[in-house]
């Protein structure tokens, strides 16, 4: 029996010190794939030095132009899943791509699918525009959704070499991007985003790289109208695709889950966190509403009702709309029996607290509804946005914006152009509101939940 037992204790102690030198071997192995990644959106008047009024009229004037390149767009499904049309000058915020290990910054675009940047930028790992022909085909299919692409894509342009794969974007103001098609690998580097020359799959979100579909831009003209800043810097960084889209960078990731919280809108030099993959959760208290119009590249989500004092009048009326979230609206947007229904709403209230309206053409902040004072009116309600069953609470500092210098208080939405029956919900509305996109199953899932400070969010 002495025996036997001390065999069994000897097996004992041999099998705890493999196990330690196992474990102490395994401090030298690679550290497990990242499980998300975490970038910095910054705002396009970030270091610029503009006074707040400076920054309404600019964004004003970036709100004007988005609306009017998706003016285009009507209230039926067929129509919302349609290609769209963007103005070069509408960027709101930036991220970076690093391209080769050149870091790129870029447009980021809840509008867009394809991600796209100079050609310059392209370098040696995206150099070579040609694809298999089989699938430059099917590809075209996805690229050419709509039939005013049709032509531009079946004819490449003179600085794409023969046999690419070329791409035509054409902007709401006329301006226009092409260039040829490449395809390379996306992993998380130090520098952003990186695309193309990945020494590894194993850095990728989910343990592997996706592959991404990106333009090399050849050529970008602009239309006359563009400010020539804004139309230097758009050509000279790119796009980054976040729409749910087949081309886009949250699907092609991989992960399909991605968060961003837009910080104080106003105080332009505070970056806004985003993240993807396992970084990006909703917290316990967000609301969540289900995306609609799946075959849409773009966000839209239903919203029923809007309401204001806890009443029961809905200012949308019967129906409700469809309403996009969208990166590059600086404002939100609602169709004219809508804004006219809120700006009477806000109106009553407001005026009942001693502010007096000005007449449209005499106030310093155009086009929008304002009224004398210096500051947020007291006690005025929440405004509760209800998309099909999650309600959405925007304080008054999300609807309505102060001009000191200019003695002006104003409500910060805006009157869709023509006809149009969609809504948009706008960055100023989405201020210090953690926003969270999952497309991990069709149709996909928007949840968001008010936060104190978004520049401490989703670290």
């Amino acid at each position: 029996m002495a025996s036997s037992s001390s065999f069994e204790a000897l097996r004992i102690l041999l099998l705890a010190a493999s196990m330690l030198v196992m474990t102490a071997g395994s401090t030298d192995l690679a550290e497990p794939p990242p499980s998300g990644y975490r970038s910095e959106l910054v705002h396009v008047d970030a270091k610029g030095g503009f006074t707040k009024h400076e920054l309404i009229r600019r964004a004003v004037r970036r709100s004007k132009l988005r609306a009017e390149a998706l003016s285009s767009l009507a209230s039926d499904a067929a129509a919302l899943s349609s290609t769209m049309k963007f103005s070069s000058a509408d960027s709101e915020y930036h991220m970076k791509l690093s391209i080769g290990g050149s870091p790129v910054p870029v447009i980021a675009d809840t509008g867009s699918d394809l991600s796209w940047v100079p050609k310059k930028h392209c370098g040696t790992c995206l150099a070579h525009p040609r694809l298999m022909y089989g699938e430059c085909g099917d590809l075209m299919d996805k690229l050419c959704a709509g039939t005013s692409m049709k032509k531009r894509c079946g004819e490449c342009p003179s600085s794409v070499p023969s046999g690419g794969c070329c791409y035509g974007r054409e902007y709401g103001e006329g301006s226009e991007a092409t260039g040829y098609i490449a395809k390379g690998k996306v992993t998380v580097g130090h520098d952003g985003l990186e695309i193309g020359c990945a020494a590894s799959a194993a850095a990728g979100l989910s343990g592997t790289g996706g592959e991404l579909y990106i333009g090399c831009t050849t050529t970008f003209h602009c239309a006359p109208k563009t400010p020539a800043k804004d139309c230097h810097s758009y050509k000279n960084s790119g796009v980054a695709g976040l729409g749910r889209g087949r081309l886009s960078i949250v699907t092609n990731l991989g992960s399909g889950r991605f968060s961003y919280c837009l910080t104080d809108y106003l105080k332009p030099d505070l970056n806004s966190p985003i993240t993807f993959g396992r970084l990006a959760s909703p917290p316990k208290e967000a609301k969540t509403a289900n995306l609609v119009v799946p075959s849409s590249s773009k966000y839209f989500v239903k919203m029923t009702k809007m309401s204001m004092r806890g009443e029961d009048r809905n200012m949308l009326g019967d129906g409700g709309v469809m309403m996009f979230i969208d990166s590059g609206m600086s404002f939100t947007h609602l169709p004219e029996e809508a804004f006219r229904a809120v700006e009477t709403e806000v109106d009553q209230l407001i005026t009942g607290k001693s502010f007096s309206r000005k007449p449209k053409d005499e106030t310093e902040n155009k086009p929008f509804t304002c009224y004398k004072g210096t500051e947020l009116p007291h006690n005025m309600p929440e405004m509760v946005l209800d998309l099909d069953g999650a309600e959405m609470h925007l304080p008054v500092e999300n609807y309505i914006l102060v001009d000191k210098p200019h003695k002006e208080v104003c409500l910060a939405m805006m009157q869709q152009p023509g006809k149009d029956k969609t809504a948009i919900l706008g960055n100023f509305q989405q201020q210090n509101l953690l926003m969270h996109f999952d497309i991990t199953r069709k149709p996909g899932k928007l949840s968001f939940a008010r936060v104190d400070d978004c520049s401490k969010e989703l670290k």
